[in-house]
């Protein structure tokens, strides 16, 4: 995996000028290749741990499921990281263009991760490896711009006289990490190790986190 996209990442030559920040988000689009490899990735190695979680009551799930988890958002970061690094030059300039799409990166692995899980193969697998990418490409065809600025992969962006606004950036950030934040949770719920009430009501609080950065991110997006 990590070489199929190291290649895509470095030699998609589908972009034009050489412009730090138009680089950046450029790179930020192969989003929309990394999401469902990571998801799916991260589902497969939660379900093939399930077994283990369902006979331990000792050790909690994330402790099982981390290490695999973990190895597919971070393939993912460093991949992105790479391709940025090469094309837009020092990261100073354009840290903050992908740092939404690293943690949409995290956040995918997560929620693979609870598909894995909680879903059979035949169900989880599918709509992990579907999910992000129709996610990603549908939003592109939504009559209102704004949606296509929650993906985390600036399509369309940027240019000299043109470039992306940070409030934009750290509202689409926020509501990733509330997303993250939800999936986490939702696998905790799932464990047997963790308190039910206390998980479950996580989970509630994490929901209306990702309504409220959803909202706020719209609204950071309108022209």
């Amino acid at each position: 995996m990590t070489p199929l996209l190291v290649w895509g990442v470095v030699n998609a030559d589908l972009w034009g000028e050489i412009y730090g920040i138009s680089e950046a988000a450029k790179v930020s689009t192969f989003l929309i290749a990394i999401a469902p490899v990571v998801a799916v990735s991260s589902a497969v190695n939660a379900w093939r741990l399930t077994p283990f979680l369902a006979a331990s009551r000792a050790r909690s799930a994330w402790a099982t499921l981390l290490p695999g988890t973990g190895l597919s958002a971070l393939v993912g970061v460093v991949v992105i990281i790479l391709g940025a690094w090469l094309r837009a030059g020092s990261p100073t300039v354009w840290w903050y263009v992908l740092a939404p799409t690293l943690i949409a990166t995290v956040a995918w692995s997560a929620i693979g991760a609870l598909l894995g899980v909680s879903l059979r193969p035949l169900i989880g697998w599918p709509i992990a490896l579907l999910g992000p990418f129709l996610l990603l490409t549908q939003t592109l065809s939504v009559a209102d711009p704004r949606w296509r600025h929650l993906t985390g992969a600036w399509f369309g962006c940027c240019q000299a006289n043109r470039t992306l606004a940070p409030g934009m950036a750290a509202a689409t950030a926020l509501l990733w990490a509330s997303i993250l934040a939800t999936a986490l949770a939702a696998v905790w719920a799932w464990d047997r190790v963790a308190p039910r009430r206390l998980a479950v009501i996580s989970v509630g609080l994490a929901a209306c986190l990702v309504v409220l950065t959803a909202g706020r991110a719209l609204d950071a997006a309108a022209p």
